[in-house]
Formats: C-alpha cells, structure tokens, sequence
C-alpha cells in the first residue's frame, strides 16, 4: 500500500539510550582499566585520575545522542543524562555493595560525569541565530 516509514525515536527516549551507552562504556573501560593495572601498566597511584578520565568519556559518549532531542536545549538534555547516569552510578553502588564511600576522590568522581555530560551540550549547543519564521 504506502511506504513504510522508519519509526523515529521519541524525544526523551533518547535519554534511556544515552544512559545505556553511556553505562556500557563505563562498564567496558573499568573491565580494560582493571586489565592494565593487573598487568602492571598502570600505577596503582594513578587510578584516580585514570578512572575520572574515562567516566568523562562514558558521559560525553552519552550525552551525544542527546544532541538531537528537539524538546529541550541541548545543554538542558546534556544535563538531563549526566544526571541519570549519576543515579545509575550511585544506585548500583548501594545495590551491589554497601553504599557509596563519600571520599573526595569519588565525589571527584561524580563532578566528572556532570562535566563530561555537559561537554557536548557546550560545545555543540544551537545558541547564535535563530531561524526566521516565515509568514503566510
């Protein structure tokens, strides 16, 4: 009869998306930042820093499918993400073990998810000009 059309993501299922990828990187780089420390590669000393790097990452890799919402600005969805995958973060710590250990390092750790979260929503935001609105 017609052509088949391609279903379109709705807008803030997209965060459900951005959350998984960004939980799945997360995941992946733990598994190799652990291989490498075992191995000897990476010092032991480091690992804050090595960690705090790749949850910047995780966050941006995200919040790039977040880019595309057009319900919310890009730096307000950016932010609707990070936040999530902070929850996650947080709801796996006290599911998994006993609870968050509020150190410096891991609150460290939580500004860096909202900061690799918010990067695209900076870097590729639609501020500037506006289309023009054309009339009857």
């Amino acid at each position: 009869m017609g052509k088949r059309q391609a279903k379109k993501t709705v807008g803030w299922s997209k965060l459900c998306i951005g959350a998984a990828v960004s939980t799945g990187v997360y995941l992946s780089g733990i598994l190799l930042i652990a291989f490498l420390a075992v191995e000897g590669i990476f010092a032991l000393e480091k690992m804050d820093v090595i960690l705090a790097v790749w949850v910047m990452v995780a966050a941006f890799c995200g919040s790039l499918p977040m880019l595309k919402i057009k319900v919310a600005p890009p730096l307000l969805a950016c932010l609707a993400q990070s936040v999530l995958f902070m929850i996650l973060i947080l709801t796996a710590s006290y599911l998994f073990w006993e609870g968050p250990v509020w150190s410096n390092g891991n609150i460290a750790l939580l500004l860096c998810v909202l900061a690799g979260g918010l990067l695209p929503g900076i870097l590729w935001s639609r501020g500037g000009r506006k289309k023009k609105m054309r009339g009857w």
